[in-house]
């Protein structure tokens, strides 16, 4: 093995992409792949305004939702 030469080992994805095979490269973008926030990528950081009614000594009043606290629930919001 020379100088700065990878080691290839049978069996390994290296050895297979020289005999033709493809392997995936961690990191590389995939040509025409959706993006894995493409969904987050539709909306605005705000994604909705508004306000709920509980009653006279409960109300809840949604100003605004980030993206960033999504899916962490009220409590996480908070």
């Amino acid at each position: 093995m020379e100088r700065g030469e990878a080691a290839v080992f049978p069996g390994t994805a290296a050895n297979s992409v020289e005999h033709g095979a493809t392997a995936a490269v961690p990191g590389a973008a995939t040509p025409n792949a959706p993006s894995i926030n493409a969904l987050d990528d539709l909306h605005p950081p705000i994604l909705a305004a508004g306000g709920v009614s509980l009653g006279v000594e409960a109300e809840i009043l949604t100003l605004a939702v980030a993206q960033a606290v999504r899916g962490q629930g009220l409590g996480g919001a908070l």
